[in-house]
């Protein structure tokens, strides 16, 4: 299989990744008049996990509502380790974010007085999150058209394979094409790295767009220190008639009255959160259906009939739920019946690279935002990912766009350039051996088992042992015929260290906390009161700890 270099392209700022945040970096880079690139594995506005999800944005818009609120309960719902300055900046900056997705043309609900009409989500006091009809579909289709009417390039169905620097600064990437496997070479003034999370490493995930580590790749292997990677964000799912169906999150149902019951009809919830119940934090709600399933309880029931029909005309014509539209085509008449769920299912990865409040990484060029970020929610989520992605991708769109304006064109390293090159063809030559799909099946295995909702340090070393084998040997005997042979093999490389940065978090924290629980420390410590910070050190992984301020 060829993989040869065919093409060079220039621009001023590159972003890789064709989600939320990626498309409002764009969006926000444009408007400094730089030429601006976007590179999208998929297409851009339908990939990744926004196209599938509700839409939800919180920020504070209610007169009894403050700002202080908002942060003291983001950060207790992160129990305590968020990335302060990040989280301070995502609340602060929240409103004015919201009300520029409103003017780009994402369809929120408003009222007679032209106010936006908020819900309540998981963990929330006050109702934060406005209604967006069309839901992610819209609200992803609304950013692309205001990209592409400010001209920004697409590229798509191209995988970034490597960032390329200079020293310590960023000068571009490679990246392949998806349909013939031609590579082309992108030089940039300055980058947004917004690629994902790697939603694919688990058996079962919310995300109907699988994502693959492919961002945490890149950052891992330009040198970029990762910070909390051992809280990973689990929800649960319907499985009609046992079936597991990816329908985006759970808060629009819950939120307006949907019940969980175990196979003995006990509302179990009573027993686990007397007070909150149902609209306890998701990573509470998850593992509480975790146990009753994990103890013989199961299969768990969601009982929607209380829901009224007001707001089932909401979710159904207004946001168009797509768990309702899916649970429609198999046959589930909710509005009437209960029906199965299962967990844990992956729903996105709370840890990532460390940035500052301005996206900035510690290489010259380099911002990011999104998911492949780390530290806005500490060890659990309350409040939409989505806002973290608009707000951050603004900020480093922004930033991005100022940082090109200062500099000239760099130029191209050649010998780093085809050095990568050459790792490139040695990974892509054609082989027989085992198919991916058998390999990736092991790996969501290895995940499910060891570093999904219950961790032990036995099964952390195994998980870590398997995967680290994997990543470098066993990619090279994973048949190759193809491209896209190829690009899977890149993607389980990808996942492999994902799974690994995970691991060995979550083996060096000692307590349980957040969505990480470890069985042999069943509490939350007040020593552990710390970041985990990873970072490469030649071939192994370097961690370290940081106290919180």
């Amino acid at each position: 299989m060829k993989t040869e270099l065919t093409e060079t392209i220039k621009t001023d700022v590159l972003i890789v990744g064709g989600g939320a945040a990626g498309v409002a970096a764009a969006i926000e880079a444009a408007k400094y008049g730089v030429d601006v690139v976007l590179i999208d594995k998929g297409k851009v506005g339908f990939s990744g996990s926004a196209s599938t999800s509700g839409a939800g944005t919180s920020a504070v818009f209610l007169a009894e509502d403050s700002a202080e609120k908002f942060l003291n309960e983001t950060i207790d719902g992160g129990e305590q380790l968020n990335f302060k300055e990040l989280t301070e900046t995502l609340v602060k900056e929240g409103n004015q974010a919201i009300r520029k997705l409103d003017i780009f043309g994402v369809p929120y609900k408003h009222d007679s007085n032209g106010e936006f009409k908020l819900y309540i989500q998981l963990g929330q006091k006050l109702p934060r999150t406005p209604s967006v009809d069309g839901g992610g579909p819209a609200y992803m289709l609304a950013l692309r058209k205001e990209a592409l009417h400010r001209e920004v390039k697409f590229y798509e169905s191209m995988m970034v394979i490597e960032l390329i620097k200079r020293e310590n600064t960023v000068i571009g990437c490679l990246a392949i094409e998806r349909e013939n496997g031609k590579i082309c070479l992108f030089t940039s003034k300055a980058i947004v790295l917004a690629a994902g999370s790697a939603t694919d490493l688990y058996p079962y995930t919310t995300a109907s767009y699988k994502t693959t580590g492919d961002g945490y790749w890149l950052g891992w292997n330009a040198g970029l220190e990762f910070i909390n990677m051992e809280f990973i964000e689990f929800s649960v799912m319907p499985a009609p008639n046992g079936i597991p169906l990816s329908s985006g999150g759970i808060k629009p149902l819950t939120a307006r009255g949907a019940k969980f019951y175990n196979v003995l009809g006990e509302r179990f919830m009573e027993k686990y959160e007397p007070e909150k119940k149902e609209l306890t934090k998701r990573g509470r709600l998850v593992y509480c259906i975790y146990k009753e399933i994990s103890e013989g309880r199961g299969p768990v029931y969601m009982d929607a009939t209380e829901i009224s029909e007001d707001d089932y005309y909401t979710l159904e014509q207004i946001e168009k739920r797509g768990i309702l539209i899916r649970l429609r085509e198999c046959g589930i008449n909710y509005k009437k019946d209960k029906f199965q769920w299962v967990s844990p299912a992956v729903h996105g990865f709370l840890g990532g690279i460390k940035i500052d409040k301005n996206c900035k990484t510690s290489i010259n060029g380099l911002y990011v935002a999104g998911e492949n970020a780390g530290g806005v929610y500490g060890a659990d989520r309350v409040g939409s990912f989505l806002t973290a992605c608009a707000v951050f991708g603004f900020k480093a769109g922004m930033n991005a766009a100022k940082t090109a304006l200062k500099k000239s064109q760099n130029e191209i390293p050649w010998p780093i350039v085809n050095s990568q090159l050459g790792q490139i063809k040695n990974i892509s030559k054609e082989r027989q051996g085992e198919r991916s799909k058998n390999v990736l099946k092991k790996i969501k295995e290895i995940a499910g088992k060891y570093i999904a909702c219950e961790r032990d340090a036995n099964g952390l070393k195994e998980a870590i042992k398997q995967l680290k084998h994997t990543m470098e040997s066993g990619i090279y005997k994973i048949q190759i015929k193809n491209i896209d042979d190829f690009i899977r093999v890149l993607e389980i490389r990808n996942l492999c260290l994902t799974g690994m940065l995970v691991a060995n978090a979550a083996l060096l924290r000692e307590e349980t906390r957040g969505q990480h629980r470890r069985i042999e420390y069943p509490e939350r410590d007040k020593l552990w009161l710390k970041h985990i910070l990873l970072k490469k050190d030649n071939d192994n992984i370097n961690l370290t700890t940081k106290l919180i301020n």
